[in-house]
């Protein structure tokens, strides 16, 4: 039986390492309408790829899955990261108030 990943999509590889490193490897998956996303790590359709005029395939690094989740995941990072500056502003602020009183 073939291996499936959470989303039921068909996995064909689970890891390359050579993938990079080959390059008749890339244009021979590429001719088959496949491309290895860097993120998952897995040779995904190239339907699973947003386009990307820099880069020499036309597609981005990263199926579009995976760009989604990362983009996600670095929004709440940088509010999280707002929200902690915020709290030691406030900190800075009571403890200049503490030490001025004293």
């Amino acid at each position: 039986m073939a291996k499936r990943d959470d989303l039921g999509r068909l996995v064909i590889h689970d890891e390359i390492p050579e993938i990079f490193d080959n390059e008749e490897a890339r244009e021979a998956h590429l001719a088959l309408g496949y491309k290895f996303c860097g993120g998952t790590k897995q040779l995904l359709s190239l339907s699973e790829f947003s386009a990307r005029l820099e880069s020499e395939d036309g597609l981005q690094g990263y199926c579009r899955e995976f760009n989604n989740e990362y983009q996600e995941d670095y929004r709440k990072r940088r509010k999280l990261e707002g929200q902690m500056k915020e709290l030691q502003d406030e900190l800075d602020k009571l403890g200049e108030q503490e030490g001025a009183e004293i």
